[in-house]
């Protein structure tokens, strides 16, 4: 089974279900397995390999795959960093900046990590890389295997720019304190705002 960029399910056993053993991974790519599926991805446990494994069941994961995700692991200036174990806890794979030359690697494991199982998706996949779901002819996989077509589709309607003067956001959001989920290393952050001591000087008067 030759599984391209995108995404494939593998709804049935006649259709590669639960018959996988081992994996060749080109290089530069990155292919994450998942152990369970239904028509909006994978779901259950996964792993995420960035090199061959001619024996799955080193990670458990013989004839135990439903779904795989390829990518490639470079793309812009970002590295894929895949799932690792920090201090006892499972960190999941995700984008990085890349690195200046000589700095250290991205913080991903070196050795691949299965993950927690998730809970299957309600809604359809949609990834950094992109929400392409296809098999590498964009049709039906080689041996009669499964058909799968490209998704772009989106929950976004439309996109507003309020174009004011460049002090607007701390006018208005600076001492708000609001925080999130940074895009690219999925960690808790919070804006760069006031924190009441800040002024300006000209002519040397404050």
């Amino acid at each position: 089974m030759a599984v391209g960029e995108g995404s494939i399910r593998f709804p049935t056993a006649e259709q590669f279900d639960d018959r996988a053993s081992s994996i060749r991974v080109a290089p530069g790519y990155c292919a994450v397995l998942y152990e369970h599926a239904n028509e909006n991805g994978g779901y259950g446990l996964s792993v995420d390999l960035l090199e061959d494994c001619p024996k799955l069941s080193v990670y458990g994961f013989d004839k135990m795959v439903s779904y795989v995700r390829v990518f490639r692991a470079e793309r812009d200036n970002f590295v894929w960093a895949r799932g690792r174990m920090s201090s006892g806890t499972y960190v999941a794979g995700h984008w990085e900046r890349k690195r200046a030359p000589g700095a250290p690697p991205p913080s991903g494991g070196t050795v691949a990590v299965v993950g927690p199982s998730i809970p299957p998706p309600t809604t359809p996949e949609v990834h950094a890389e992109g929400p392409v779901v296809r098999d590498h002819r964009g049709g039906a996989a080689p041996g009669g295997g499964v058909s799968v077509t490209e998704d772009r589709s989106s929950k976004i309607k439309h996109v507003f720019v309020l174009m004011l003067e460049n002090r607007s956001f701390d006018h208005m959001l600076g001492f708000s304190g609001i925080t999130g989920t940074d895009a690219e290393t999925g960690v808790p952050t919070a804006i760069d705002g006031h924190k009441g001591t800040e002024s300006n000087s000209y002519n040397g008067i404050t």
